[in-house]
């Protein structure tokens, strides 16, 4: 038996797209072209991942005869193919293989259930992925303590989008483990499913004030809310004043002790005579604003209303004046869109990097390409192809600072593997 383990990523949108690795002791699936379909409480996953075996027992391959090398796609795990005939042995959950918001958790908490196919080889024989769903869907744990390699195995994840627990694969007519042609255990420890962040939420509204409140703010912002009986000023739901940079960029970086930046004000509910914006005398909803010195900066503005009051902004932006020099670095593949690190590439794709960063416009990025053949696009950005009988190569880069000083961006060690297609 072969336990499969480590990477699965499963990015929660409309259409949920599945990238990574997943390893056993005799097998590596490529999981990067795997989607999970819409759905809210239950999500159908399809798509075919390649399975790669380094002389795996599996009982009708003669591995002596046609595997001499590591790294050949022996196989395939393919999702959204149907089901077992029959009642699926009787498991209960007959349907492909899908994951299940867990009732009563968290929107990021579930299971997987059903079942997915499982190919190795031109001639193998029908074998199948279990994913059990638990025995109490409403009352299970999930964590690596609780879920073993017996008859309650199930695949689950927390809130955090970690995932825990066993599937099992096995053939169609085997009766026991000694007879079972497919991988066995397939272990999901160390997978983990990557939900997007939230969305940011809209600017908060104040609270409403009691009617006939009047807003005496001064322009230092301290706002006294007095209630008076001539109804002016009156504050409402929908009284608001933000500061945002011009650009609907969150916050901006200038690369040096001095610089500028365009900001407006977004407002609602105020009837506005004036605008006194501390950094610029200009009487507009819009200011360009000087800074200098290193650190964060944001505005301040203040607004005169008709009725007499002052009413005081928020600043959501702000400005970061540095010369601190940052950079990354970062590869993916062309052909599959991977970007792990290491990354694992066939003979036949282009690896594209690129080197990002704080205050590297300008600056020289120097590369080193080791068991690849560099293909420049700009200063910051390459492509690279195996070369020719290559089986591991790396990319490296840094920056010179403008002080001289060498910014390592970092290294990207890349496996390069051979690929067999049945039949030829």
């Amino acid at each position: 038996m072969n336990l499969l383990e480590n990477l699965i990523n499963l990015t929660f949108a409309a259409t949920l797209s599945v990238t990574g690795l997943a390893f056993s002791n005799g097998a590596v699936v490529q999981l990067g072209s795997v989607t999970l379909g819409e759905g809210s409480d239950a999500r159908t996953m399809a798509g075919t991942a390649e399975i790669e075996m380094n002389n795996a027992n599996v009982a009708f391959i003669n591995w002596d005869n046609f595997l001499q090398n590591n790294g050949l796609v022996v196989g395939y795990l393919k999702f959204d193919q149907g089901t077992p005939g029959g009642d699926c042995y009787g498991s209960g959950d007959c349907w492909a293989a899908r994951w299940n918001q867990k009732p009563g958790g968290s929107s990021n908490e579930g299971y997987l259930s059903g079942w997915a196919k499982l190919e190795i080889g031109s001639n193998s024989p029908e074998m199948w992925v279990h994913f059990k769903a638990p025995t109490d869907p409403n009352n299970y744990n999930c964590d690596s303590n609780s879920i073993k390699k017996d008859n309650n195995y199930y695949v689950c994840n927390d809130s955090t989008g970690k995932l825990f627990g066993y599937a099992w694969s096995s053939g169609g007519g085997s009766n026991s483990v000694g007879d079972n042609p497919a991988l066995g255990w397939l272990d999901f420890s160390q997978a983990g499913i990557n939900f997007p962040a939230a969305p940011a939420p809209p600017p908060p509204v104040p609270a409403p004030l009691p009617e006939n409140t009047n807003l005496n703010t001064n322009l230092n912002g301290n706002v006294n809310a007095d209630t008076n009986t001539n109804g002016t000023g009156q504050n409402s739901l929908n009284q608001y004043c933000y500061i945002y940079l011009d650009s609907n960029a969150k916050n901006k970086t200038i690369c040096a002790n001095s610089g500028s930046a365009n900001f407006q004000a977004v407002t609602s509910g105020l009837d506005i005579q004036a605008y006194h914006w501390d950094c610029s005398g200009e009487n507009s909803p819009t200011a360009t604003c000087p800074f200098s010195g290193y650190g964060q900066k944001m505005p301040q503005l203040n607004l005169t209303l008709t009725d007499g009051s002052f009413f005081s902004c928020q600043a959501e932006s702000t400005v970061l004046l540095t010369d601190e020099t940052k950079c990354s670095l970062k590869a993916s593949s062309l052909n599959t869109n991977d970007n792990l690190n290491p990354l694992s590439i066939f003979k036949d794709d282009t690896v594209r990097a690129d080197v990002t960063g704080q205050c590297i416009d300008g600056l020289n990025v120097n590369w080193t390409v080791k068991g690849l053949n560099r293909i420049p696009i700009n200063n910051s950005s390459i492509k690279a192809t195996p070369q020719t009988g290559a089986a591991s190569g790396i990319i490296e880069a840094s920056v010179t600072a403008k002080d001289g000083r060498l910014i390592n961006c970092g290294k990207v060690n890349v496996t390069i593997k051979q690929k067999v297609n049945w039949g030829e």
